[in-house]
């Protein structure tokens, strides 16, 4: 009996956690979906438009960050019945390094002055901000998959992988246009600023995806 009353409350642990993480992973793709629009919006919109959808980006960083502490906090409350507590501990934290960088490259975005980039290199920009997008939403998958469809997490995990040497690609090719047609050194500095903190969160959505890895092999 008292086996199976341990079973149960690990079951609803799992099931808790999970439901937390797959909040999570929604709100990493709105802010990703948000940098896609604040970078089209640096090409086609006002600044005032700019400055609204960053002020929603803030607002999905904020709600991100009370989010990590309640779930922090749910691991500490729930660590015997979470055999993976560590592992989702570590997930959860790096889902805010990339929710950080993601914030870091849409204010460059927004306050820098890119008028003097082209627009080609603004193309560059959401080019893999668009692959990045694609990356996050396959984390998101992969998360909703640890709850109906575990079989498939294999599947999805190995998708993230595929999607993050599709941004170190894109941007390893961005990065050398724009040193072969930039001239001024101001506008390689600011489009690095932003390229950067791009391809270091989809860097840190692969290390999410490591940690995915144990939850097979766990």
């Amino acid at each position: 009996m008292g086996s199976v009353m341990y079973r149960d409350s690990e079951l609803e642990a799992r099931r808790q956690i999970i439901s937390y993480l797959q909040d999570l992973s929604r709100m990493a793709v709105e802010i990703t979906g948000l940098l896609v629009k604040v970078i089209d919006g640096v090409i086609s919109s006002s600044q005032e438009e700019l400055i609204e959808l960053y002020m929603r980006i803030k607002e999905v960083d904020n709600s991100v960050a009370n989010l990590q502490k309640t779930i922090m906090s749910e691991i500490i409350k729930l660590r015997p019945f979470l055999p993976n507590s560590v592992a989702i501990y570590e997930l959860v934290a790096k889902v805010g390094d990339v929710v950080d960088e993601i914030d870091g490259a849409a204010y460059r975005l927004v306050y820098l002055n890119l008028s003097t980039l082209n627009r080609w290199e603004l193309d560059l920009l959401y080019k893999i901000a668009e692959t990045l997008f694609k990356e996050v939403d396959a984390f998101r998958e992969a998360i909703y998959l640890m709850g109906y469809n575990p079989t498939a997490l294999r599947e999805a995990i190995e998708r993230i992988f595929e999607l993050e040497m599709e941004v170190d690609k894109v941007h390893r090719a961005a990065l050398s246009e724009v040193f072969r047609k930039e001239s001024k050194a101001r506008n390689i500095i600011k489009w690095l600023e932003i390229s950067e903190r791009l391809e270091s969160a989809a860097d840190t959505v692969e290390r999410v995806a490591d940690i995915l890895v144990t939850f097979l092999i766990g």
